[in-house]
């Protein structure tokens, strides 16, 4: 008993009747259809090119997160509320939560400081 296999061929219309013409009595034609869009697109799809630049694994801003927070904190006149801070920092590329881990760095090492909360400000020793 001979083993039969189904075999699907996917190629341009150009390339289909050479390929039928081949196959000519040695086998049984089940269906021609046109391909899904997509699919022809993956045919012709080109390897994907990074848009943004990368430096060690991650994305490259051109700014680090403290110096964009030295120089928010500095262009303000040495305070700013968080919420406001998050926004600059979405606007210059940044997630929406990376102020937070910055401000609490920049906390520990004595560089800024939350007189009330939600606003944070230059130590004065930090801004001089």
């Amino acid at each position: 008993m001979q083993k039969l296999f189904d075999v699907l061929i996917r190629c341009t219309d150009k390339r289909l009747p050479t390929i039928l013409q081949a196959c000519d009595g040695a086998l049984e034609l089940q269906w021609v259809k046109a391909a899904e869009s997509e699919v022809s697109q993956l045919l012709q799809k080109k390897p994907r090119q990074k848009n943004m630049a990368y430096a060690g694994g991650k994305r490259d801003k051109g700014i680090s997160g403290s110096e964009l927070m030295m120089k928010l904190l500095t262009d303000a006149g040495g305070q700013m509320t968080y919420d406001r801070l998050s926004r600059e920092f979405q606007t210059r590329g940044f997630a929406a939560n990376s102020a937070s881990p910055v401000l609490s760095q920049m906390r520990k090492l004595g560089v800024v400081e939350m007189p009330v909360r939600g606003t944070w400000r230059l130590r004065k020793k930090a801004a001089a």
